[in-house]
């Protein structure tokens, strides 16, 4: 399956979009956790 440059483009900004929005939710759940973590001690 061959791409077009511009739809290659897109798919890869897609791709960076979704990586940086994960990583943002998962440190927030990670910190939330940790949080969790050091209240209960």
């Amino acid at each position: 399956m061959k791409l077009t440059k511009s739809a290659q483009n897109t798919v890869l900004r897609l791709q960076i979009e979704l990586t940086k929005s994960v990583t943002y939710i998962y440190g927030k759940a990670t910190l939330t956790w940790f949080e969790e973590i050091f209240e209960e001690y």
